[in-house]
């Protein structure tokens, strides 16, 4: 078991056993506005800038919280996210550009990255910083396809935030599933987020 210190922050955990980042409950527990139309990547971003804006504070502005939370009426910050896009769907790029330019507009602290495959999700979270994974993710849901048939795995975008075994966690983006661990997964591109940046205009 090791003692990470990232910053002010301090954990513990185990690599071969599984361990989330610090105050994951924050990510569980996020209240954000719905997935709808493709929009999952926005979602993940919404849900990842939560966990920040609560752990450390100044990550979201004002405007798009209402007691303390996520605003998921009116105009949200996922549809400032989108405004940044030309698209509801998106990949690691788009909701890095996205951040990035939320960061700038709004003189926030962090940075986003993005890779392809999953490099980096590992050493991120051996830092204590969850991250957003696109791919072909194990769906760990109840969904059919049109002819009925379970759908296994899905195109979809979701918040990492520990491991189990060898696989990750995830937050679906959707209510009631909060923790989907991440098996037989194929990641395409990752969005990383490093909150101890700061972007100059």
């Amino acid at each position: 078991m090791k003692e990470i210190f990232n910053g002010e922050r301090k954990f513990h955990h185990d690599e071969d056993r599984g361990f989330y980042v610090p105050n994951h409950k924050v990510i569980r527990n996020s209240v954000y506005p719905k997935n709808i139309n493709g929009t999952c990547g926005f979602t993940a971003a919404c849900i990842l800038l939560d966990y920040w804006n609560k752990t450390l504070g100044g990550f979201v502005p004002e405007k798009f919280l209402e007691n303390g939370n996520l605003k998921t009426t009116g105009f949200t910050l996922q549809d400032q996210l989108r405004k940044y896009s030309r698209y509801n769907k998106s990949w690691a790029k788009t909701i890095t550009d996205a951040i990035n330019s939320l960061c700038r507009a709004y003189n926030l602290p962090g940075r986003a990255y993005y890779t392809l495959g999953s490099i980096g999700v590992r050493e991120y979270l051996n830092k204590g910083r969850p991250s957003i994974v696109f791919g072909w993710l194990n769906s760990g849901v109840d969904i059919k396809s049109i002819d009925s048939k379970p759908l296994r795995h899905i195109f979809h975008a979701v918040t990492v935030y520990g491991k189990e075994d060898k696989n990750y966690i995830s937050h679906y983006g959707w209510k009631g599933y909060e923790k989907v661990v991440l098996k037989r997964s194929v990641i395409g591109s990752v969005t990383l987020f490093n909150p101890d940046v700061i972007i100059k205009s």
